[in-house]
């Protein structure tokens, strides 16, 4: 025993004995060189002679837990305590003290004061530490803190998937005390659909993946079900094992209430569009039908009165006030007639233009089209519309004298382009030009070019915001816009187009319908609308391939032979007036252009007229061309069956995307969004080509037309923490 209190007097630590009343009554050596003789701590409790409060408090704490017998040892670091230091210089330092109890007779051996009054005491220990030490400590501390305290809830798993730690906020979320929830396993507190997902992320974080935003559920202490979101990755030893997982969780109830709300929105939306659908359906049906009936009268009076006309030019004793009668009744017909036209074509570009705001795709009828006879008619119904003293020109240069596409789309497209040059010409000419040139690959092209001298189009207006203005003339077309757009932009447009509309009615000269139509129209049939301006001269063009889609796929000899197979015509130019168109479009009463073929007739324009079929008027008694009959929306619907029947179908559903626990478990939520995809085209047919693809296959599609625009693309989809999948 005394060999032992030797070397507790000679240790290189502190030692002191403290009687029961925390009253130092005993030290070794070690303690008198740092701090002092026991005399200089005779009248003080041991714990006060501690530098600071907290610290006098932290050692005074720990004395009288021990002194009480709630513990058995207790330890106290970075006690600041004062020392002694060199010619009695006062000085400051740390110790890390341990509090026990001790025996009587070792308070005895250490007792050099004599003041021992028997009793158990007890004894310290202290070791000084540096000052950098207990800054580490306090950094470690804040640390913990941190950690403990964050408004993140976090935990951490050991291999196995059972809990090693969690922080307060993810006890407060879950409901659970520490030592309700750490040490079971965290599939205890997972659904039975979740237990497959949580095995899946194991094995991906035990693979090494950083796991980000991956939506889980727990079961809450109360039974409830919390949805959160979860981002872990593992934690390895020097050894290469795996030590623990870093979780990190985030509650993910406001983003689920907000897709459901999205679903439904969504949902609400295609049934309401479903509704105008059908409401517009019907509109257009019960005042399409009435036109019909109309235009069937109309033609029953109008040859009666060509009767009367020619029984009255047989009888001499008929009066010439009732022959101006006859023919001004014919005229007022002949009016009625045409403004019931203009009514009808209207009625079907509404509802042409409604498809194409819904996604629906143009099916063209392709058939051989002289461009002679329909170019000359459509020219003469231009020169009918134009102001007086407006002429209009039509030129087609020597070369095919046919064009394989649809012939009554290609006329309402050229219909609408020199109406509206018509309108907007006071003075001058409105030109129809129709060339012959090639694509940049080579391939034969039909181009078509509508100028005026009008007032122009503002250079700061974006015509409708579909057309651009093109690089130059001569190349084929780059760019171009989107066709689909999203349900609430789409609303909002409709809704600031009606408002715009509806506040200037009064200076309005047109429904303008017909530019967006002709854009769609063009686009189908494989070519696209641009237009340049500047005041005195406006021009719209676009291209037409001269192979069909059905021999697009030939061979190159194959092609040319196809091509070559075409017949040829000469130049031609001609000058219509307002005074003449009328005579010249009488020729084309009985020609239906929806129809003209080149088997059907011969080079010459008489034996075309000849050969025509029924005219537009009879095609139009011959049934109600309704909404039901010229669209395909179901499989169901007749028109499927024969799809030259119908102009318009939807295109097919594809089948939803498979996201597998695996995915989610790897990517997140990210394996939800769908591919991002950047395609840098700059010819626009194969641009919308491509997009029309990825989207079916449920792709997130931009267009870049150069390098330029691409890289432009890539560092605002980095930005927006969005990148390409695939360029």
């Amino acid at each position: 025993m005394e060999t032992c209190m030797v070397l507790l007097s000679g240790a290189p630590m502190c030692v002191v004995v403290l009687d029961a009343r925390g009253q130092l009554v005993g030290c070794n050596d070690t303690f008198e060189q740092s701090l002092g003789p026991v005399e200089k701590f005779a009248d003080l409790r041991f714990n006060d002679i501690a530098s600071s409060e907290a610290a006098r408090h932290k050692l005074g704490a720990a004395i009288e837990s021990v002194g009480r017998g709630e513990a058995l040892k207790v330890s106290v670091t970075d006690v600041e305590m004062e020392l002694k230091g060199e010619g009695g210089t006062p000085l400051s330092g740390f110790f890390d003290w341990s509090v026990g109890l001790v025996s009587a007779a070792l308070s005895n051996i250490l007792d050099k004061s004599a003041h021992y009054e028997g009793g158990r005491g007890l004894i310290l220990m202290g070791e000084p530490c540096s000052e950098q030490t207990v800054r580490q400590r306090a950094k470690d501390s804040e640390t913990t803190d941190f950690i403990q305290n964050a408004p993140i809830p976090l935990q951490s798993t050991d291999c196995k998937g059972v809990i090693q730690w969690a922080n307060l906020a993810m006890l407060d979320l879950m409901g659970y005390t520490q030592d309700e929830y750490v040490g079971r396993h965290c599939s205890d507190f997972a659904p039975d659909d979740q237990k497959d997902l949580m095995s899946e992320m194991a094995k991906a974080v035990h693979c090494g993946k950083k796991i980000k935003e991956v939506p889980v559920c727990f079961y809450r202490k109360n039974g409830g079900i919390v949805p959160l979101l979860l981002d872990t990755n593992g934690s390895y030893s020097e050894d290469g094992s795996f030590h623990h997982t870093r979780c990190f969780f985030r509650d993910d109830t406001g983003r689920r209430v907000r897709e459901v709300r999205a679903e439904a929105l969504v949902d609400e939306m295609d049934r309401s569009l479903s509704l105008l659908d059908n409401f517009m359906s019907n509109a257009l049906h019960f005042v399409r039908t009435p036109c019909n009936v109309m235009t069937q009268a109309l033609d029953a009076a109008r040859g009666q009165l060509d009767s009367a006309l020619h029984e009255n030019h047989s009888t001499p004793v008929v009066s010439v006030a009732a022959k101006a009668a006859i023919l001004e009744s014919k005229l007022m017909l002949d009016v009625t007639a045409g403004q019931l036209i203009d009514l009808t074509r209207t009625l079907d570009d509404v509802s042409d233009l409604q498809r194409f705001e819904q996604g629906a795709e143009l099916r063209p009828v392709i058939s051989d089209v002289e461009l002679l006879p329909l170019c000359h008619s459509v020219m003469a119904e231009c020169a009918l519309r134009c102001h007086d003293g407006v002429e209009c020109v039509l030129d087609i240069g020597e070369g095919k004298a046919t064009l394989p596409t649809d012939p009554k789309q290609l006329r309402r497209v050229l219909h609408h382009l020199l109406a509206n040059a018509a309108m907007w010409t006071r003075q001058g000419s409105v030109h129809l030009s129709v060339m012959h040139g090639v694509y940049p690959n080579g391939a034969p092209r039909c181009d078509f070019s509508v100028t005026d001298t009008g007032v122009g189009i503002a250079g700061n207006i974006d015509v409708f915001g579909k057309y651009r203005q093109p690089q130059s003339m001569g190349k084929a077309p780059k760019g171009g816009s989107e066709l689909s757009r999203k349900y609430l932009a789409s609303v909002q447009q409709a809704r600031d187009r009606q408002v715009e509309a509806i506040g200037s009615l009064s200076n309005a000269k047109g429904v303008g319908l017909g530019l967006p139509l002709s854009y769609n129209i063009t686009n189908a049939l494989g070519g696209e609308l641009c237009f340049s301006s500047e005041p005195g001269n406006t021009e719209f063009s676009f291209s037409l391939p001269y192979l069909a889609a059905s021999a697009s796929t030939l061979a190159p000899e194959e092609a040319a032979a196809h091509y070559d197979a075409i017949p040829t015509a000469g130049l031609t130019h001609m000058r219509i007036t307002r005074k003449s168109a009328s005579c010249e479009l009488c020729a084309y009463d009985e020609m239906n252009f929806d129809t003209i073929t080149s088997s059907s007739s011969a080079c010459s324009l008489p034996s075309l007229l000849s050969n025509a079929s029924l005219s537009s008027r009879e095609e139009a008694l011959n049934g109600d061309d309704t909404l039901a009959k010229r669209f395909t929306r179901t499989e169901d619907d007749a028109t499927t069956k024969n799809p030259t029947e119908a102009e318009f179908f939807s295109p097919p559903d594809v089948e939803p995307r498979v996201v597998t626990l695996h995915d989610v478990a790897s990517l997140g939520l990210a394996a939800m969004e769908l591919p991002h995809v950047l395609v840098v085209e700059d010819t626009a047919m194969c641009s919308k080509v491509l997009k029309m693809s990825l989207t079916k296959l449920e792709c997130t599609v931009d267009i870049a037309e150069d390098g330029k625009q691409a890289l432009e693309a890539v560092k605002k989809s980095i930005e927006n923490h969005r990148p390409y999948q695939l360029i």
